[in-house]
């Protein structure tokens, strides 16, 4: 046995039985000291772990192509704040499998549903809010590259990324007022995100999160606008129905961003039908009073004589869902009393009461400013 057959095995002996500093050291301040998935997100993992192995890696699109019925993730999903801090668990977690076919659930559900609740703007805006102390802001995307090789999800979370440092750097105010710098950094963390999506353009073409953040993320840049109107109508030629496609094309029309109401208003007239199919009645009205932005609002009332039949009309339509019904009136008398419509106003404000469908837990009377305009009658 030769000297250095002997040493050759001492050193592999070490390396079997002394732990790896060099691994210790590289591996995520994030993840040693967190729960593991089944133990944090239990309802979910369990649905998960009933999905035979040949399936995992599949979307329930291509499973159900094989005959196999996935479970459904995103419909136990909660909205608002409940369902942000559980993406966020996720994340911290690095639960990437679970993201990653929650992200496949919403994406199903989103092609053939209008989706009041904005759980995919919870996804959005979830993601930047995952800070862990002494991380490199994308270790958590590069680590999730490594897991799930070929996720979508985790370059949506890159883009998000770049995006949302940009608009950090440039402030949400007036453009004289950022500084040359301050814009520079903005463009070019605009372009890092935009890259982000163009070199996947793969998921723009599948996924309406992608497409409607690639409309984002242009309209934030005027030299793109050409672009971004070409990239609207591809979206929208997909899922024709996926109201945020038309809230990010219709924003960038306004005023404020160098459009015109005239502009603006057209734009609603060519989309309402073909947001809102088979509502041709009040298609205008939906539509309008999906903006909240106090210019769409200047828009209604230049043209509220071609808009107050829609919104009558949405008015009368049967609606069990008392949610989505307050929303309509609440919607309705906005608008009327921004325009200062004293009849629209009353017929709205009396529904919500006769109804009762005002909160009266915040509700408070006092404080509503478009009483004066409600008539006495009840």
């Amino acid at each position: 046995m030769t000297l250095r057959f002997v040493c050759t095995l001492i050193l592999f002996l070490l390396l079997a039985i002394v732990p790896n500093v060099s691994a210790q050291q590289t591996t995520p301040a994030w993840r040693p000291d967190r729960a593991p998935c089944v133990s944090v997100h239990p309802w979910i993992t369990e649905q998960l772990s009933a999905i035979p192995a040949k399936f995992r890696s599949l979307s329930p699109a291509e499973m159900r192509s094989f005959g196999y019925e996935p479970p459904t993730i995103s419909k136990r999903w909660p909205h608002s704040g409940a369902a942000a801090q559980r993406i966020q668990g996720l994340l911290t977690s690095g639960c990437f499998e679970i993201l990653d076919r929650s992200f496949e659930e919403l994406n199903e559900s989103l092609r053939y549903e209008q989706r009041e609740e904005w759980i995919q703007a919870d996804f959005a805006h979830a993601l930047q809010w995952v800070k862990e102390p002494n991380r490199p802001e994308l270790e958590l995307v590069e680590e999730w590259k490594k897991q799930r090789p070929g996720s979508a999800f985790v370059f949506y979370v890159e883009a998000v990324h770049w995006y949302q440092t940009a608009w950090q750097v440039r402030g949400f105010g007036f453009a004289n007022r950022v500084s040359a710098e301050n814009f520079e950094i903005f463009r070019e963390n605009l372009q890092k995100s935009s890259k982000t999506l163009l070199s996947n353009k793969q998921f723009i073409e599948k996924y309406p999160l992608f497409a409607v953040f690639n409309l984002a993320v242009q309209a934030s840049d005027p030299d793109k606008f050409k672009s971004l109107h070409k990239d609207f109508l591809d979206a929208r030629k997909r899922w024709p129905t996926y109201l945020p496609l038309y809230l990010v094309r219709g924003a960038v029309i306004l005023p404020k961003w160098g459009g015109n109401l005239q502009a603006f208003h057209r734009f609603i007239k060519e989309n309402a039908s073909i947001a809102f199919p088979g509502t041709d009645k009040d298609s205008l009205a939906r539509l309008y009073s999906a903006f909240s932005d106090q210019e769409a609002y200047e828009a209604a009332t230049t043209y509220w004589a071609e808009l107050r039949p829609s919104y009558d009309a949405w008015n009368v339509v049967p609606e069990p869902d008392k949610t989505k019904r307050r929303r309509m009136l609440e919607a309705y008398k906005s608008t009327a009393c921004f325009v200062k419509d004293k009849e629209a106003t009353s017929l709205a404000h009396h529904a919500l009461v006769r109804e009762k469908l005002l909160d009266t837990q915040y509700y408070k009377p006092e404080l509503d400013g478009c009483l004066r305009l409600v008539s006495d009658r009840t």
